[in-house]
């Protein structure tokens, strides 16, 4: 029977992929991101520059309500989304930070952040 322990070799392997994988999903999750936001912000504006310019064709007064309710609506819409997004940005990030530390961790390499950076971030070794 095998052993079921993996070698040191094939453990790097396996978080340098597993690194990989999550650095691929990070960005294409960056990419999607930025593209909906592009797209949602220029239909804002487009909007918006419609109802400025008064190029719109007869519309009741229920409909000019809706008129400046959509844009409020979709703009709120983008903010929740957005939440969203930065929260599964962070998930993405500690996947890979956490596979890296691992590789070093498996190489015996300690790695310390800077001075400055601890600070700014809160941690203290006081």
């Amino acid at each position: 029977m095998a052993d079921p322990l993996l070698t040191v070799k094939d453990r790097l392997d396996a978080l340098l992929k597993l690194s990989e994988r999550s650095w691929t999903q990070f960005n294409f999750r960056r990419d999607v991101e930025w593209k909906l936001a592009m797209a949602i912000w220029t239909a804002l504006l487009a909007f918006l520059g419609i109802v400025i310019t008064g190029k719109l064709i007869h519309i009741s007064p229920c409909g000019m309500l809706g008129l400046y309710i959509l844009p409020l609506l979709i703009f709120l819409i983008h903010i929740v989304w957005f939440y969203w997004a930065r929260q599964a940005h962070d998930v993405d990030q500690g996947f890979v930070f956490g596979y890296e530390e691992e590789i070093w961790k498996t190489l015996g390499i300690e790695l310390r952040m800077p001075r400055r950076l601890e600070i700014s971030i809160g941690i203290t070794n006081e």
